[in-house]
């Protein structure tokens, strides 16, 4: 009985420092690939094959089109929620996904540095954490330092001016600016035929 309980304590220890082996290798390897995609992103432009930061992607399990680029400085933060992303998509420098919902990007989205997208928050009256979907559709710009928080939704289409801060719904086809963004022009593009750093 004795040896059985050992034998079983050995067996459940041996199982956990392997699998603590694996994970901390795992997370060694994503560590690795960053620092290695973040050289890569100093050498290739948005139309290059940005290969180390798909990789650190990969592994990460983010899903992502084709063509997708990420400037230096590019942070990442991942819970268990699932991030999808379009073809075409292009982020510049110092641009951080904080993931603690599920956040989708459609296609052809063009964010200027220091775009932040973060869907946890907090209760204001009992600081417990909560955290709320983000959705932003085809054909978006946003300019440098646009802020994207938790339950924001955003159509097709639309341009957020620079230093905006989008805290609730942007209908398609829209300008929104300023803190928090407000629409200030409506029915902006009449074409769904959009410039792409990936065709130059």
């Amino acid at each position: 009985m004795v040896i059985k309980k050992l034998y079983n304590y050995i067996l459940f220890r041996s199982n956990n420092i392997l699998f603590s082996c694996i994970y901390n290798l795992r997370s060694f390897l994503s560590a690795l690939l960053y620092v290695l995609s973040e050289l890569e992103s100093l050498i290739v432009r948005p139309n290059g094959n940005p290969i180390l930061r798909k990789v650190f992607l990969r592994i990460n399990n983010i899903k992502f089109g084709k063509c997708c680029f990420f400037g230096h400085g590019f942070h990442l933060y991942k819970s268990n929620a699932q991030l999808v992303i379009g073809e075409r998509v292009c982020i510049g420098e110092n641009g951080g996904i904080y993931l603690h919902d599920d956040i989708e990007i459609g296609d052809d989205f063009l964010a200027a540095p220091g775009l932040t997208i973060n869907n946890g928050s907090h209760n204001i009256e009992t600081l417990e954490p909560t955290s709320a979907k983000i959705k932003i559709g085809d054909r978006v710009w946003c300019g440098v330092n646009v802020t994207i928080v938790a339950g924001a939704n955003i159509g097709d289409d639309c341009v957020i001016g620079a230093n905006s801060l989008v805290l609730s719904d942007i209908p398609a086809r829209s300008l929104a600016v300023g803190i928090p963004a407000r629409i200030i022009r409506q029915n902006i593009r009449t074409s769904s035929n959009v410039w792409s750093c990936y065709t130059h």
